[in-house]
């Protein structure tokens, strides 16, 4: 089982969490740190959570599995919370690159080797191999609304978090929970 598909049957098993799939970035050729694919997936606590260690807490324990990078819930200069967020490495294939070296020699009335027929020689210098990655981008958010308004960015101002939810945001009742991959 791919490390996505892990991934998203932990979250789906987890009765605590709201999770809503969005963007996937597909790169060919792969991105210069190796990414072929950016998935990003946002959840947040079922019933809120407005703390910023409450928020890490609950993060921390979403999965099981090791990040290859964790972004831990802080408070910014400008007095907004930066949410947190858990990235994960996964490998999905390796790509293989043939290289070849070319020796142009401009004056022929060198000594040349026997088996350097024309004014070029072709060397295979060997193949080079590298890994093809998928990168899991999962963003945590204090509720619903929060992740709904914010997916794209990444921060809250303090002065809108509270210590309740906003009366404005919607009950979960009132919304469609699953998203298309869990059902």
């Amino acid at each position: 089982m791919s490390l996505l598909a892990t991934i998203r049957e932990s979250l789906a098993s987890n009765g605590s969490v709201y999770v809503s799939e969005s963007q996937t970035y597909n790169y060919f050729p792969p991105s210069v740190k190796g990414y072929i694919e950016i998935r990003y997936i946002h959840v947040c606590p079922i019933d809120g959570l407005y703390d910023d260690c409450a928020l890490q807490e609950f993060m921390d324990g979403l999965l099981t599995i090791k990040p290859s990078e964790c972004r831990t819930f802080h408070r910014n200069k400008r007095d907004e919370m930066e949410f947190g967020a858990l990235m994960f490495d996964e490998i999905v294939g390796l790509s293989h690159e043939q290289r070849w070296k070319t020796i142009d020699i401009v004056e022929l009335d060198v000594g040349l080797p026997e088996n350097f027929a024309t004014e070029y020689y072709k060397v295979d210098t060997g193949v080079v191999s590298s890994e093809l990655k998928r990168r899991i981008n999962i963003f945590c958010y204090p509720d619903h609304g929060y992740m709904f308004d914010s997916e794209g960015r990444h921060t809250l101002s303090l002065k809108a978090c509270c210590v309740q939810p906003p009366s404005t945001h919607l009950k979960l009742a009132d919304i469609e929970l699953a998203p298309a991959w869990m059902a």
